[in-house]
């Protein structure tokens, strides 16, 4: 996966744990695989963007939000 590529990944994983959802929705709006969700969410849950709550859910952190404000202003240039 190319940088630009799991960067934008990365945004739209985000983007759409903001209300909290399980893996099956994120794997069925983004096409990826199980092994592939696994390693990019445990990437952004060590990192701190994402949080796995109760019951199943990843929901996007304040860290995560600040990234995803970040990343707005980064593609508006």
């Amino acid at each position: 996966m190319q940088s630009d590529n799991r960067t934008s990944v990365i945004v739209q994983i985000l983007d759409i744990c903001k209300n909290g959802v399980t893996k099956s929705v994120i794997m069925h709006k983004l096409s990826l695989s199980n092994s592939q969700l696994r390693r990019i969410s445990a990437e952004l849950v060590d990192k701190g963007f994402l949080q796995f709550s109760e019951p199943g859910k990843y929901i996007t952190t304040h860290k995560g939000y600040e990234f995803l404000s970040l990343n707005n202003k980064d593609n508006r240039k």
